[in-house]
C-alpha cells in the first residue's frame, strides 16, 4: 500500500510533499533524472534521499548531517556508516574507521562509496543537472555518479555513526553482476 500512503502523506503535507509517480515504469535512469531534477529545483539547502527499500535507523541523522555541513562549508556531503539487512534476516554493520573530512581520492583509494541512504549533501542546484546530467545514461549507478559530481574540488565529511539499514538482494543495482 506504498502509493497509497504516499498518497495521504501528499494531500496531508502539500505545503511540504510534492508526489512524484508514473502510469507506467520509465527505469531507473528516466526517474533518478526526474528526482534529481524536482529536487535541485525544490529550492531546499539540503538533499537526502531513502529509497524505498531501504531505512534510517537514527532519528537525529539528518539533524546531525546539517549541523556538520553547516560547520563544514568546505564539504558538499556527508555519510555515515550503515548496516545490510541480508535476505537470510541477518545483520552486517560496516565499520569505516575514516577521518571526518577527506577528498575523493581518499575515498576512492579506501574502496568506499557511500551508500544513497546515508547521504546528506547540499543541493547543487539545476545548473549541475543541466551540466553533469548526460553521464546519468553512460554510468552504472546514478547515485555514483551524483556523488562524483558533488565532490568535485571539494571535502567529503563522515560520521563514524551507524544511521541507516540497506536492505541487500531489493533493490536494482543489488540484483545486477556488473
Amino acid at each position: 500500500s506504498t502509493s497509497v500512503i504516499c498518497k495521504d502523506y501528499a494531500k496531508k503535507y502539500p505545503n511540504k510533499i510534492t508526489l512524484y509517480s508514473h502510469k507506467h515504469n520509465v527505469g531507473a535512469t528516466q526517474n533518478a533524472k526526474i528526482i534529481y531534477k524536482a529536487c535541485f529545483e525544490s529550492g531546499a539547502k539540503y538533499i537526502a534521499m531513502l529509497e524505498g527499500d531501504d531505512y534510517w535507523t537514527d532519528p537525529y541523522k539528518l539533524q546531525k548531517q546539517v549541523d556538520f555541513l553547516e560547520a563544514n562549508s568546505q564539504c558538499n556531503y556527508i555519510f555515515t556508516n550503515r548496516s545490510t539487512l541480508k535476505p537470510d534476516g541477518s545483520i552486517d554493520q560496516t565499520d569505516y574507521i575514516l577521518p571526518e573530512l577527506f577528498d575523493l581520492h581518499f575515498l576512492l583509494k579506501q574502496n568506499i562509496m557511500p551508500s544513497t541512504q546515508t547521504v546528506l549533501f547540499r543541493n547543487p542546484g539545476i545548473f549541475q543537472l543541466e551540466k553533469w546530467g548526460h553521464i546519468l545514461n553512460k554510468g552504472f549507478n546514478g547515485d555514483w555518479i551524483l556523488l562524483f559530481m558533488l565532490t568535485y574540488n571539494v571535502k567529503i565529511g563522515f560520521l563514524k555513526e551507524n544511521t541507516a539499514v540497506y536492505r541487500e538482494g531489493v533493490g536494482i543495482i543489488s540484483k545486477t553482476n556488473n
